[in-house]
């Protein structure tokens, strides 16, 4: 199975600009509105934020992640059958 890209993901959605720098626009920032987000917690217990990566400085502003992160819910059931075999 293919790991799966934010790019191409249809969970993958903008959510404005970040505060605009001298003499270039704010990048956009890109977050995962995938329903399972919410219920992801990091290490410490704390809801994920579902922040996926900034865009670039130009109007545009297109996501410059090549994969996905590693809480990606497309790509848990990767991460629990390497664990499942791990543990065979």
């Amino acid at each position: 199975m293919e790991k799966p890209k934010c790019k191409q993901c249809e969970h993958c959605k903008n959510k404005g600009r970040a505060e605009r720098q001298c003499g270039a626009m704010g990048r956009k920032y890109y977050y995962c509105t995938h329903d399972k987000v919410k219920s992801l917690r990091d290490r410490h217990g704390l809801p994920i934020s579902g922040f996926i990566a900034f865009g670039t400085h130009s109007l545009n502003s297109p996501l410059v992640l090549a994969t996905s992160p590693r809480w990606c819910p497309l790509n848990l059931g990767n991460v629990q059958r390497r664990i499942e075999r791990t543990l065979l």
